[in-house]
């Protein structure tokens, strides 16, 4: 690819230019003097050492490794409005520049990133450490860190704490979620006048505000959120609110619920506050209108599926509709629930507008459906807008449904979970007769129409999973062994029984369509348990609602890894590949399948390795466990993808792309973007790993981690975040450059926390005199916080589970962390 350069006196100045990007986004960048370039015919390697100069004439010493220019480097393909600004590299595509992120101090522990906002303008992280004018030390209960919002201005990227300050505060504050533009921070604290606890939300402009308490107070204080990171050992766990917070939904332990809850004791029920200044909570899960206190059943209730299960989208956009299941006797472990009135099998319900409770798991059809006992229905996620929920079942349900009434139907089996104290029945994937059964449940249809079989198409679907719904709800994508459909895909392959077909499901006007794509890894049998390569992605290890996939808004693109040999370029071996579904791609709009983790015009054997897993990244939702949510979180989908599709971002440690001076068997993470058939590198290849944390909706920033420094004067800590920006850079005279107090922002005051109600004091006044925490070293810190990592790891029986729990705690918090994110060729995710 040539390069068109023109040339330009040393005096002559540019305006700002406007500039349509690759990504579809007008980009607008002030162009400073140009003092020199290169004539048009300046041979490629003359201009590269030309370019590498320019870069480095910022600084006294560039401490940044250099960029070989190759075949395919985008920003070499004519010039671009931020040439002149530091982070332009000519290696990067789309005319990116470098931002750096995170504020250079160097002695602060680890920057943990926590979440991306959708505009690519925000990014939050938390840190054991305290810096930008929060030099307090960070004792949050059941957290691990300060909260800190960093903004992207006109001055470039400005750091604000927004944990509470104060220290009387800090000490008694457990930081729950984030609103979903990541403008809002919800906590909870005890308040006067017995010390029970309330939710407070910290507004954009700083402010406070009161939503409610979460116990009556003449009940007063409740055990306090134990030390577990991540494990809900108190008598209260916040479970998920809306997007912008103003509905938030937890969960109350008797005895300690309101007046009329009829809960059977030491079970959990649902209660919702709307906006704020609320004096009591409203309950969720109940038959009946507004106010009513008429439970289903007395053994409690779970946001979306039952415990461990998923709860996507299980609290619509607008707070109207919650999702919930009613828990069983068999659900709950504790033996108080023993004999209480309540469902014998689990049925999702979805109350709206705190009014009206809807069972959506009821047979719709005259004759021929339920023809066995009745079974559970497993919540699997909704569209954003709460029009349409799907859900599993072994049961028929619809005349298009199977049944399956064998012993092993999903009433039968149930799955311990002693880290929530809870039996949780996952079964319908293990059902071995009929098998399983993938339902969608629509509010727009008429009555008794609502349903409809989305795993149609066989008398034994056998659903395993769903990998992911659009946000829309227009497409579901989900694995099932049943041969659903004959129609082949375009690569000429059909669905085959028995193996982990994955399908794609696309309502329409009275009907639905279900297309096959590929078939994914093969179950197989080890040490008595069947498992899959690929099971996490459709939710059968870890946090099933954290899988290695994401979708665009409308559905129509896919992104998921998979070890299985999907396409005709891919020979690798044992090893994860990043694949793109376009679902009206191929030559009659039959949807085309390509892989994308491919090297650079087939570079270094095209990506087929044996070796170097090539994944989606991190994915920074996964860190708001760790810093105290203990529930659902609405904040904003991880992605690795831009919203058109067209531009899909991914990392490996196989070299795909010609230079970095480092050979191709180093393993070491780097960043990688994939556009319009071509692979670039966005950042390593040095000797420091890069990781992915992820890209907001445009693509236009693509977000990651890494030691290696990237701009002058910036660090070597870990955590360090950059921004791959399409027109992005400093100006030299602005460039990041400062340590120690010099980091360090103006300090805010103190919250001012308003009055909760009347006849309550101002939350605070019940402590004593407040005194400052004592402070604790990085190391201490990190050892407390490894020690409760792992407790909460030991808590699972799973074998694999716990042992990548372990491993991923020891990479976080222990003493080899700094080297942690090296990620060696066969590195879990999670």
């Amino acid at each position: 690819m040539s390069r068109n350069v023109r040339a330009t006196s040393a005096h002559e100045s540019l305006p700002p230019s406007t500039t349509p990007s690759k990504l579809g986004r007008e980009m607008t960048v002030p162009t400073p003097p140009i003092a020199a370039r290169a004539d048009t015919s300046t041979s490629r390697p003359v201009l590269a050492r030309l370019v590498r100069v320019l870069a480095c004439a910022c600084c006294a010493a560039c401490i940044v490794p250099a960029i070989s220019l190759a075949a395919g480097d985008a920003n070499v393909s004519g010039p671009c409005p931020n040439e002149q600004l530091v982070g332009f590299t000519v290696a990067l595509p789309d005319c990116r520049g470098l931002e750096q992120v995170t504020p250079t101090y160097t002695e602060t522990d680890k920057l943990r990133p926590v979440a991306i906002a959708e505009d690519g303008t925000r990014v939050v992280i938390g840190s054991l450490g305290a810096f930008a004018g929060d030099e307090a030390a960070p004792v949050l209960r059941t957290s691990v860190g300060v909260v800190y919002a960093i903004t992207r201005g006109a001055a470039g990227w400005e750091t604000l704490p927004i944990s509470p300050l104060s220290p009387t505060f800090r000490g008694a504050v457990t930081w729950r979620v984030l609103s979903a533009d990541l403008s809002s921070l919800m906590f909870d604290m005890p308040s006067a006048p017995a010390g029970q606890e309330d939710f407070y939300l910290r507004e954009p402009a700083g402010a406070y505000s009161h939503i409610g308490p979460i116990t009556p107070p003449e009940d007063g204080a409740v055990n306090n959120p134990g030390p577990d990171v991540g494990v809900p050992t108190a008598d209260y766990m916040f479970l998920g609110g809306s997007p912008d917070l103003s509905h938030v939904v937890f969960d109350v332990k008797q005895p300690y619920g309101w007046s009329g809850d009829l809960t059977a004791p030491s079970t959990f029920n649902m209660y919702e506050y709307v906006g704020a200044n609320n004096a009591e909570p409203v309950m969720v899960a109940v038959r009946g209108g507004a106010g009513s206190k008429e439970l289903i059943g007395r053994c409690g209730a779970s946001l979306g599926g039952p415990p461990v299960t998923s709860s996507y989208n299980a609290i619509s956009a607008d707070g109207s509709k919650i999702f919930f299941t009613p828990l069983t006797r068999a659900n709950v472990a504790d033996t108080s629930c023993e004999g209480e009135p309540g469902p014998s099998f689990a049925l999702l319900y979805a109350r709206i507008d705190q009014a009206e409770t809807v069972p959506l798991s009821l047979p719709e059809c005259s004759s021929g459906c339920a023809a066995g006992p009745s079974s559970d229905s497993t919540f699997a996620g909704a569209s954003r807008d709460g029009r349409r929920a799907f859900f599993l079942s072994t049961q028929k349900l619809t005349p298009q449904a199977a049944e399956d009434a064998t012993p092993h139907d999903s009433a039968d089996l149930q799955v311990a979970n002693p880290a929530w104290g809870i039996e949780s029945k996952t079964g319908c994937p293990e059902a071995i007769g009929s098998g399983c059964n993938l339902y969608e449940y629509d509010f727009s249809r008429p009555v008794g129409k609502h349903l409809a079989a989305v795993s149609a198409g066989s008398s034994e679907p056998h659903v395993q999973g769903v990998v992911r719904i659009s946000q829309d709800g227009s497409h579901v994508y989900f694995v099932a062994t049943g041969q659903l459909t004959s129609e082949a895909n375009a690569n000429h392959e059909t669905a085959e029984p028995g193996a982990n077909n994955l399908y794609v499901y696309e309502p329409a006007a009275g009907a639905g369509r279900t297309r096959f794509i590929a078939k994914l890894a093969p179950t197989v049998e080890a040490g008595g348990e069947k498992t899959s390569l690929d099971e996490e992605l459709w939710g059968r290890a870890g946090n099933v609602d954290e899988r290695p996939a994401d979708a665009t808004p409308d559905g129509r693109y896919l992104v998921f890894q998979s070890h299985a040999d999907l396409t005709s370029d891919d020979t690798s071996k044992g090893v994860w590949q990043v694949f793109e579904y376009e679902a009206e791609g191929g030559p009659h709009g039959e949807g085309l399948l390509r892989r994308v983790s491919v090297g650079r015009e087939g570079y270094n054997g095209n990506g087929n390795t044996e070796e170097y897993d090539a994944t989606l990244g991190s994915q920074p939702v996964q860190y708001l466990a760790a810093y105290g949510s203990g529930g659902t979180a609405p904040t904003p989908q991880w992605s690795a993808l831009s919203a058109d599709g067209g531009t899909v971002f991914f990392q490996s440690g196989d070299l795909l792309a010609p230079g970095g001076g480092v050979s191709s068997s180093s393993g070491l993470a780097k960043v990688y973007e994939w556009h319009a058939g071509h692979v670039y590198r966005i950042a390593g290849g040095g000797a420091e790993p890069a990781e992915l944390l992820g890209t907001d909706s445009s693509g236009q920033d693509a977000f990651f981690e890494t030691r290696e420094p990237q701009l002058p004067g910036a660090p070597t800590e870990e955590g360090t975040i950059y921004d791959a920006r399409v027109g992005g850079g400093t100006a030299p005279a602005s460039a990041v450059s400062c340590s120690r107090e010099a980091c360090l922002g103006p300090v805010p005051g103190p919250p001012s926390l308003p009055t909760p109600g009347p006849g309550t004091a101002l939350a605070g006044e019940n402590f004593a005199a407040p005194t400052a925490p004592k402070p604790q070293s990085a190391a201490s810190r990190r050892a407390k916080a490894l020690a409760a990592a792992l407790k909460a790891c030991r808590r699972d029986r799973s074998r694999p589970r716990r042992l990548r729990c372990e491993a991923a705690a020891r990479r976080r918090y222990g003493a080899s962390a700094r080297r942690a994110s090296a990620s060696p060729g066969r590195r879990q995710r999670r």
